[in-house]
């Protein structure tokens, strides 16, 4: 398992969080999608970023797990030797 698939899955999961947290909470104006961001991670914002914040977090974590154990079922299932179905049960 790498970790590099890790960290972009989660990356990817909480920009996702973010995205629909400010949505949310500010609307559909982009403008400020990134000052955002950096204010709350900086900790410089006032209630609508920190209010984003908040709900990015409480996004992030159940999706984080169901992201972590998709992952892992990804890689099982290419770990795993490929047998089709009608050769089960044969020695052949």
């Amino acid at each position: 398992m790498s970790v590099f698939r890790y960290v972009a899955v989660l990356l990817a999961t909480y920009a996702a969080a973010w995205t629909v947290s400010y949505v949310f909470i500010v609307g559909f104006d982009f403008g400020l999608y990134l000052t955002y961001l950096w204010r709350a991670w900086t900790f410089n914002g006032l209630e609508l970023v920190a209010g984003t914040w908040f709900v990015s977090l409480a996004l992030f974590l159940p999706a984080s797990v169901i992201a972590v154990i998709w992952l892992r079922r990804l890689e099982r299932r290419r770990n795993e030797p490929h047998v089709y179905p009608w050769r089960r049960g044969r020695d052949g």
